[in-house]
């Protein structure tokens, strides 16, 4: 995944590990300190030694690292970057009530694509899964950028989520790979610069774009950085051995297939068969089945069918069926996407709880913001990626701080509680805004938003390391990632159903005539004119 916005909360994973190494054994309490010998994530350091893997140095370190910041700015360019540009893109579709499947697509397919794409890592070249990756990107943003309607608009985020999700892994798993430990914070701290750089430019370049009509440069700007990205990959970087196959591994593969017996003389003599099959396909089409249910659900509730509808009830009831089956599915598969056993920890799941809300916090003003200053204030998008700018830097300064704060005091339980306070008082405070309200009034409760949303970002990761046993901390801070995605499916999709329910009923119970609400309802150029 991507750093920006969307991956201040993603991304935020390197950010955990680098802190939680700065911080010092204590003898406080089990949940108030942190044990260093609890926090020391060394899977990822020992990955390149465990291979044997020749570190790069020099120039082809310094290529290397240009490919890797190209990729992550792609991920960028596919999330919170698009802020200001999404209102204007769907309302060109006459599309505007599809806002949160525009937006939620991208964030729905990466949150299903990360974990798969993380085993793919470990079962196959990660220079090859990078590359794989690059050119979902780059397919999912041409479909977008040449899109026609808004159904292929969607289809092409939901194809670059895929990529962005593969992306953000590979990146991270070659990092670990064939750098050297010494210049790995420096690497991830050259990819939090990237991380200022995007979300102050991107809005408005995202902006810019969309008011000269170019807005499918948004998408088409990717198509260059990746080819780009590609060739430095195939060139710079030397291959990477996959993990070999343990025996427990082998075993329960054959556990797994062992009713199938030609299958089974056919895998014995391939061992790109058995990566193949030890790859957890089935869950991932569950999980991502599962988050289209839920997004149909919220996306037609109130709006096209009733709740009570046999079309909402029925997507709900298929989005816990296919989340029960895919639950079920991890419990039997050789190597599941997410081991039930984290699920046994508490801290785990309290934290997965917090990265979920969280993430949905995030998204819910990342998106809407910019639809209150064009919608509602009648501004460019130029203008509204500007006035959005604050509250993506705020959440940057705060994880900052904050990693500051835990190096020093070596306590994360108080910011667990207190941090979330935060985002609610500054969501009260969104909340009382009007078209009286004054743009400065308007930053300042968003800076606040912002600072709650920073401060809270870190914490479940610190926390996930801090309460698991070392062989569980890969596998508790895969399965907080995906939560977090899944938070960021909602808040753009439950968003935009409320936005969609809400103007619907405000405007009849002012006799606005249907014709003229369906107008308003498909563009937000048609709801500044009201």
């Amino acid at each position: 995944m991507t750093e920006g916005p969307q991956n201040a909360g993603i991304g935020a994973v390197e950010n955990g590990l680098h802190t939680a190494h700065q911080l010092d054994d204590d003898d406080g309490a089990k949940h108030d300190s942190i044990s260093v010998k609890h926090i020391e994530v060394t899977s990822q350091d020992s990955y390149g030694d465990k291979l044997r893997v020749e570190h790069i140095h020099g120039r082809r370190l310094y290529l290397a690292f240009l490919g890797w910041l190209m990729t992550e700015f792609m991920g960028s360019m596919g999330g919170n970057m698009l802020a200001p540009a999404i209102p204007v893109i769907a309302s060109n579709f006459n599309a505007f009530g599809q806002l949160g499947w525009i937006s939620g697509a991208f964030y729905m397919t990466q949150c299903g694509s990360m974990l798969l794409f993380g085993q793919c890592s470990e079962l196959f070249d990660a220079k090859y899964v990078l590359i794989v990756a690059i050119l979902f990107n780059m397919l999912g943003s041409a479909i977008s950028g040449g899109a026609s309607d808004v159904t292929s608009l969607i289809v092409g985020r939901a194809v670059a989520g895929i990529g962005s999700a593969g992306c953000y892994i590979a990146v991270q798993a070659l990092v670990a790979y064939l750098v050297d430990l010494k210049y790995r914070a420096l690497i991830f701290g050259l990819f939090g610069l990237q991380n200022v750089i995007a979300v102050t430019a991107g809005p408005i370049s995202a902006g810019a774009f969309s008011d000269s009509g170019l807005w499918r440069m948004c998408f088409l700007i990717v198509l260059p950085l990746g080819t780009v990205a590609i060739i430095l990959n195939l060139i710079v970087m030397p291959s990477v051995p996959p993990l070999p196959l343990t025996e427990e591994m082998e075993q329960r593969l054959q556990k797994q297939i062992g009713g199938f017996p030609s299958c089974t003389r056919f895998v014995k003599e391939r061992e790109w068969a058995k990566r193949v099959l030890l790859a957890d396909w089935l869950g991932f089409i569950l999980a991502t089945g599962s988050l289209v249910c839920f997004v149909l659900a919220m996306q037609w509730g109130g709006s096209e069918y009733a709740w009570s509808s046999s079309h909402v009830i029925g997507v709900f009831v298929g989005f816990v069926a296919i989340g029960a089956a895919f639950f079920f599915v991890q419990s039997v598969v050789a190597w599941p996407l997410i081991p039930l056993r984290v699920l046994r920890n508490r801290t785990v799941v309290g934290s997965c709880v917090m990265a979920l809300s969280q993430f949905m916090c995030n998204l819910f003003a990342a998106t809407f913001l910019s639809v209150i200053y064009e919608a509602g204030y009648g501004y460019s998008s130029l203008r509204a990626g500007l006035h959005v700018i604050p509250y993506f830097t705020v959440i940057i300064g705060a994880q900052l701080a904050e990693g500051v704060v835990l190096a020093w005091t070596k306590r994360y339980w108080y910011w667990g509680w207190t941090s979330p306070m935060i985002i609610a008082v500054g969501g009260g405070l969104l909340y009382t805004i009007n078209s009286s309200t004054s743009t400065a009034r308007l930053i300042g409760y968003q800076v606040i938003y912002g600072l709650g949303i920073g401060l809270t970002q870190g914490i479940p990761i610190v926390a996930v390391q801090a309460d698991s046993k070392e062989r569980d901390i890969a596998q508790a801070l895969a399965t907080l990632a995906f939560t977090q995605l899944f938070g960021g499916t909602c808040g753009p999709v439950i968003g935009s159903a409320v936005l969609d329910e809400h103007l619907r009923a405000n405007l009849k119970e002012r006799d606005v005539p249907a014709s003229t609400i369906a107008e308003v309802i498909s563009s937000v150029n048609i709801i500044k004119t009201l």
